[in-house]
């Protein structure tokens, strides 16, 4: 060890030394700087290995040569040009071989191989190099240092490769260049150490042997160019790497996530059920989320707002699963939940919340719309030990809170199954029967209470299923609403309405319902002109039924299209007068025609002296209003004298004509007249 110190201090410039060290660092961190970087296979990864090798084997040679450039033994050498250029060959291949061998062992015998071939080129490096050494002096080694030098070398150079495996990846590369340098640095000056040039009058310096300030200077600025380039193109793939796996990773993220709220998509979803089935998690519910009033909202105000519903929808469900639920959307305005829970109390209080906060309107930008939501929960693993099973009774839970009305959620319960089985039928059937105009329209008059004449029909839907039989429209028109096949449905009755009554005697009007959501359809005058033009039919033949609840979600654009309805020549009566969302507002701000009252009135009216008292409020309010009333579901020779007394005009339901296919309806003011000149009464 004194001999070593010796050496270093004694027979070393120490300013070359430093400079020799600072490229034996640069190296080191370089090598494991681009072996941190490797990525892929094949031709590319053996070329990284090779960059690798190079700045190792190149680094070590260039480190000697410049610690020799500062050895100073107290008489003049040279270098042999074949044996310097061996020596940095022996290290550049050697190297190169010994991280193959890292690159290929992960553990065990191939990583302390890796380590011993290349702490043994790093010898052979050296000692080839000094075999170069030329002076007028023989060279005498000390073998008690030159085996420590070796076995330093090798002890070094393993630790350095299994300091970067094992170490954590934010300090691999400062442990496995650190002891590499150690492994440079302890053999070359305990190597040097072990030399001694004992001066010798018969050898003289060879003339042709390379100086050493040349060998210097050209070593150093080929070492110094070469680390910088090989660090340099280092840089760069890593930044190229870092580049493509940025890339890659968002492209998964983007095939396991919704573009637009950025939850987990649909394979996400499915994948995390499983992984939450397969680690045997304590009970969670799947929860199938479904947006009640989204397609209006969508159609009304448009997609950018639609987008910012979904995203704000997202959000909620999002913070409503952290922290250890999951939320993911499937697509349009579908979403599901998964929650793990404690207790079902605790879970059925977290949805009642759930429901609550969408209940609440949402403030977009100048607008403000109320979405709602409904729920279908399927428990796990009780309802279902896969995936796909609890998926489809989740659904088939939310489509029984559907039918129930929205905004609330539903437990699925075996023999739901069934049921909406029986639906999807139903619905599959539906698009068949409207794209194949089989929907037919029915007619039911509407009669004058005074004079018992018909002065027009309403126009009720019925389906005629090949195997079902008649099917009345409760049954259908919900569906139709749900699936968005309500418009088609709609004009394609409205149409075979129009052809079938043009020429009807006395030329009556037809009344047709419109549902709440195709209110929301800013174009829907100009369809039902369409329609119209196409038949031939007058606008004024036309009257448009509708419900309160169609006008609360915006009053001003539901003033907008009745009032270009009016324009049309388009009478607009309001129906079921009396329920839902009634306001005096409504009948003074819109241009209504005339008014329905609900038969739920009618019904109780002769036996209940409140429902009777509100009839006749509605009937006088009407008149002042200068509103033609109609009065619905008239099932009784009193009902209609004691609406004919408090001044009603028309009236409509059992007593005064069922509805009728086409045929049997146009029938009817015939069979009607032939009454009235027999003698009979008119609502006989």
């Amino acid at each position: 060890m004194v001999r070593v110190i010796a050496c270093v201090f004694e027979q070393h410039n120490l300013w070359l030394v430093a400079l020799a060290a600072l490229i034996c660092v640069s190296a080191c961190a370089g090598v494991f700087f681009v072996l941190d970087g490797l990525t892929g296979g094949g031709r590319t990864r053996r070329r990284w290995l090779f960059l690798a090798g190079l700045l190792c084997g190149g680094g070590t040679w260039a480190t000697h040569f410049v610690a020799m450039l500062g050895y100073e033994p107290g008489l003049p050498i040279g270098y042999h040009l074949g044996w310097t250029v061996a020596s940095a060959l022996i290290g550049v291949m050697g190297a190169w071989a010994a991280l193959e061998i890292f690159d290929r062992f992960e553990h065990g015998v191939g990583q302390i191989a890796a380590g011993l071939v290349l702490g043994g080129s790093i010898v052979a490096l050296h000692y080839v190099g000094m075999a170069g050494v030329q002076a007028a002096a023989s060279q005498q080694w000390a073998l008690d240092l030159v085996i420590p030098s070796f076995l330093l070398c090798a002890g070094f150079a393993v630790g350095a490769l299994h300091a970067y495996r094992l170490a954590p990846r934010r300090y691999r590369i400062f442990a496995g260049a650190g002891l590499l340098l150690l492994s440079i640095v302890s053999l070359h000056f305990t190597a040097m150490g072990a030399l001694t040039l004992a001066p010798d009058p018969r050898l003289a310096m060879p003339s042709q042997a390379l100086d050493r300030n040349m060998l210097g200077i050209t070593v150093a600025s080929g070492a110094a160019a070469a680390l910088f380039m090989g660090v340099l193109m280092a840089l760069a793939d890593r930044r190229i790497t870092a580049t493509e796996l940025a890339s890659a990773q968002r492209a998964a993220a983007m095939a396991l996530h919704d573009a637009l709220t950025g939850l987990p998509n649909r394979r996400n979803l499915r994948e995390t059920l499983e992984r939450f089935l397969a680690n045997s998690r304590p009970c969670f519910a799947v929860v199938a989320v479904d947006l009640d009033r989204f397609k209006p909202v969508n159609d009304l105000y448009g997609h950018a707002v639609g987008d910012e519903v979904l995203v704000k929808a997202a959000r909620h469900l999002a913070e409503a699963a952290a922290p250890d639920g999951f939320a993911a959307r499937l697509g349009g305005d579908e979403f599901v939940l998964v929650l793990p829970f404690e207790s079902e109390d605790g879970l059925i209080h977290q949805l009642s919340s759930l429901i609550a906060q969408f209940a609440h309107p949402l403030r977009l930008g100048k607008n403000e719309v109320r979405v709602g939501a409904t729920f279908g929960v399927a428990i796990a693993p009780a309802d279902g030990d896969d995936a796909d099973t609890l998926l489809r009774r989740a659904d088939v839970a939310l489509y029984r809170a559907k039918g129930e009305g929205r905004g609330r959620f539903s437990f699925f319960e075996h023999g739901m199954d069934a049921r909406v089985m029986e639906r999807a039928a139903l619905e599959r059937d539906l698009r068949v029967a409207i794209a194949e105009d089989e929907i037919i329209p029915y007619y039911q008059p509407l009669v004058q209470l005074a004079s018992g004449s018909i002065g027009g029909y309403e126009v009720l839907v019925r389906w005629p299923h090949t195997e079902r039989g008649l099917i009345q429209p409760d049954c259908f028109i919900p569906i139709a609403v749900e699936t968005g096949l309500i418009n088609e449905m709609t004009f394609n009755v409205l149409r075979r309405a129009c052809r079938e009554t043009l020429n009807w005697p006395g030329a009556p009007r037809i009344s047709l319902n419109i549902a709440p959501v195709q209110l929301h359809d800013r174009a829907l005058p100009q369809k039902l002109l369409q329609v119209l033009s196409e038949c031939g039919f007058p606008p004024a033949r036309l009257e448009i039924e509708l419900t309160e609840d169609a006008l609360v979600a915006d009053l001003d654009a539901a003033r907008t299209l009745l009032a270009s309805l009016k324009n049309m020549d388009v009478r607009i009566s309001l129906d079921d007068f009396g329920t839902g969302y009634s306001s005096l507002r409504h009948l003074r701000e819109l241009p209504f025609d005339s008014l329905k009252i609900d038969r739920s009135f009618i019904r109780n009216m002769s036996d209940d002296e409140e429902a009777l008292a509100i009839v006749k409020t509605i009937v006088q309010m009407a008149k002042s209003l200068g509103l033609g009333v109609t009065a619905e579901g008239i099932e009784t020779e009193r009902q209609a004298a004691e609406l004919e007394a408090l001044g009603c005009e028309r009236g409509q339901g059992y007593h005064l004509g069922r509805p009728a296919a086409s045929f049997a309806a146009e029938l009817e003011p015939r069979a009607r007249d032939e009454r009235l000149r027999a003698g009979a009464h008119p609502r006989s």
